[in-house]
């Protein structure tokens, strides 16, 4: 019953994930969306959970740079709070990417088997489906020209949807139901016309990543009719109902040149000096959300002292007090400093690397459906994390959970494996002996040594 209950719950949260614009109840200072009331549920159940079967946290080599990325984002907020930021701010961003640290951490623990991961999935596929609809329909969430519907800001739904496609590209290959398959090919072609209706620049781009990443790795060149045929049925509505789709992705020719568009040219210059803020802060930043204000005291500086030559060919109206970072290495550099910036980067490296060690001793057993499934879990998700790290150089994905869920089942899928493998050693007739490799167990070289049984 606990274990039904768990995978319902991870359900729900994989739909709250692509509905970041739902809210749940307002304070007044304080939002709650559904996604932060997923993660509270999250944590009043993985508490239950361990009174319940006293389960260990599973080994996690990246948690210590998780906490160490915590810490530094907990300093840079005290610094924030110090050169005068107002304690309400103080206290929804500590709420904002707190939450988020701690969605890691409840993740891996409550992930308990594949089921629970297929489950998370779902919910999220289901959530994807429901913020492309809303976007179609035209539902505005705040925004003037763009929208990003029941997702949120149009970048961060876009990226949602990319990594939507990489799950339902998952289950497409895993899947021989051709209602499956047709069910899977209405998402994607839901998930892309969400994607173009966003005008989401960026998300155009990592959605391309992943269909491209998955042709490649999958050899699968036999649905590139189709692929052409959803692009251009999506692009054929989209010019219709959406002219201002053709005309934005236009704007990705001109950048760097004069005539590209306000946006863009914003983006160089914020960039430009999120990189000079890091040079004059290397160790600790500037301060989490103090970079605006830091980037017009610094203009107001250089010309108050005679150096506004330091400032020629650079629009320096577009650093605006409450401007923000469009690429996500630069914000952390700039706002925590090296202290924020080695443990952000080393814990993106681990999770890629754990990705690549699951699924390369998952294929040596293919006759096994478990490692199976394991196996093309951690090659579609690594895809995922491909467009989300590329994604990550022209927005700010602190916050985006759907990108820590990635960051967080690249440890949970390993767990899983060391469980099979380590259930497999221990029974000479379990079904997948004979496969291709020398022996059931842990492969040495991938560094996974067996683990506690896995519950079937």
């Amino acid at each position: 019953m606990i274990y039904t209950a768990t995978r319902w719950i991870l359900a729900f949260v994989g739909v709250s994930l692509a509905l970041t614009e739902v809210v749940a109840f307002d304070l007044g200072f304080l939002v709650f969306s559904l996604n932060k009331v997923a993660t509270a549920v999250l944590l009043g159940w993985a508490a239950f959970f361990w009174l319940a079967t006293r389960r260990g946290y599973p080994r996690d080599r990246k948690a210590p740079w998780v906490v160490a990325l915590g810490t530094a984002f907990l300093l840079s907020v005290i610094l924030t709070w110090f050169k005068g930021t107002g304690l309400e701010q103080v206290i929804v961003s500590l709420i904002a990417l707190g939450s988020v640290i701690l969605f890691y951490f409840l993740l891996v623990y409550v992930t308990i088997d594949f089921r629970s991961v297929d489950s998370l999935l779902v919910g999220f596929l289901v959530g994807v489906s429901i913020g492309s609809l809303s976007v179609l329909l035209g539902y505005q969430g705040g925004a003037e020209d763009r929208t990003g519907g029941l997702g949120g800001d149009p970048n961060h739904f876009s990226y949602e949807a990319a990594v939507g496609i990489a799950v339902a590209l998952m289950y497409f290959t895993r899947t021989h139901s051709k209602w499956i398959r047709a069910l899977l090919a209405g998402f994607f072609l839901l998930a892309l016309m969400g994607i173009m209706a966003s005008l989401s620049r960026s998300g155009a781009l990592v959605a391309g990543l992943v269909i491209a990443l998955w042709m490649i790795r999958f050899r699968a060149y036999r649905f590139l009719p189709a692929l052409v045929a959803a692009g251009v049925l999506g692009g054929f509505v989209m010019f219709f109902a959406t002219p201002q789709w053709s005309e934005r992705m236009e704007t990705l020719a001109k950048v760097g040149s004069a005539d590209a568009d306000a946006s863009v040219r914003t983006r160089m210059v914020v960039n430009e000096y999120a990189a000079r803020a890091f040079v004059n802060n290397p160790i600790f930043g500037v301060g989490y959300l103090y970079f605006g204000r830091w980037g017009v005291d610094r203009i107001r500086e250089l010309r108050q002292t005679g150096q506004a030559d330091v400032l020629a060919g650079t629009e320096t109206v577009f650093v605006r007090s409450r401007v923000a970072i469009h690429n996500s290495y630069l914000h952390v550099a700039a706002e925590m400093g090296l202290l924020g910036l080695i443990p952000y980067l080393i814990f993106l490296g681990l999770a890629w690397s754990d990705y690549s060690r699951t699924w390369k001793t998952a294929k040596r057993f293919p006759a096994d459906p478990l490692i199976s499934k394991i196996y093309l879990a951690a090659t579609f998700l690594q895809i995922g994390l491909a467009a989300g790290l590329v994604d990550n150089l022209f927005l700010s994905s602190l916050r985006f959970k759907s990108l820590w869920v990635l960051l967080a089942l690249s440890t949970v899928l390993q767990h899983l494996l060391r469980a099979r493998l380590a259930e497999l050693s221990r029974d000479p007739a379990a079904p997948g002996r004979g496969t291709s490799g020398p022996t059931f167990g842990a492969d040495p070289a991938a560094g996974l040594p067996l683990g506690p049984p896995l519950r079937r």
